[in-house]
């Protein structure tokens, strides 16, 4: 995964449905797993996918909390999915990701898309309201009755990054 890093704080597994347990450690990030395009039909062959999946016990409280830097790509986005149902539930694409404090967002207008400093720092909260997917505020559902199964994606269209 050299090249796009997203040095996420997550939990994760392979591109495969097969979910992990809650992290006990603090950096989840070598987890995460780049999505083999064969074998998934609906992905676009000109991105790059990584997936974590994961559990959540019924009633469990988590949050993640995300860290990494922009790719230098034509696009750039999260997304998490119930597995289950294959529904999206929230998403957070590239011009709504916040940089850090010094670091710029190569997606906003204006901005030099080969700056240096271009960190981001976000959390996924988790929340029982049920907001809409077009939303851009990405989050994690709370269910106090049932377990869930859910997906977290991180999609690079069209890098430029050498691998």
């Amino acid at each position: 995964m050299r090249g796009i890093n997203p040095l996420l704080i997550i939990l994760t597994v392979l591109g495969q449905f097969v979910y992990a347990s809650l992290p006990t450690q603090n950096n989840c990030s070598a987890f995460w797993r780049e999505v083999d395009w064969k074998i998934v039909p609906f992905i676009e062959v000109n991105a790059k996918y990584f997936s974590y999946q994961f559990k959540i016990p019924a009633g469990k409280k988590i949050q993640f909390h995300v860290d990494g830097r922009f790719p230098i790509a034509r696009y750039m986005s999260f997304h998490v999915y119930d597995q289950l149902t294959e529904n999206p539930i929230s998403r957070l694409t590239d011009i709504f990701v916040p940089p850090t404090e010094g670091s710029n967002n190569p997606y906003l207008p204006g901005v030099d898309r080969y700056s240096t400093q271009r960190n981001y720092s976000f959390t996924i909260p988790q929340s029982s309201s049920n907001l809409s997917p077009e939303e851009q505020n990405l989050w994690i559902p709370f269910d106090p009755a049932k377990e869930q199964l859910l997906d977290i994606w991180f999609r690079v269209y069209v890098s430029e990054e050498k691998e």
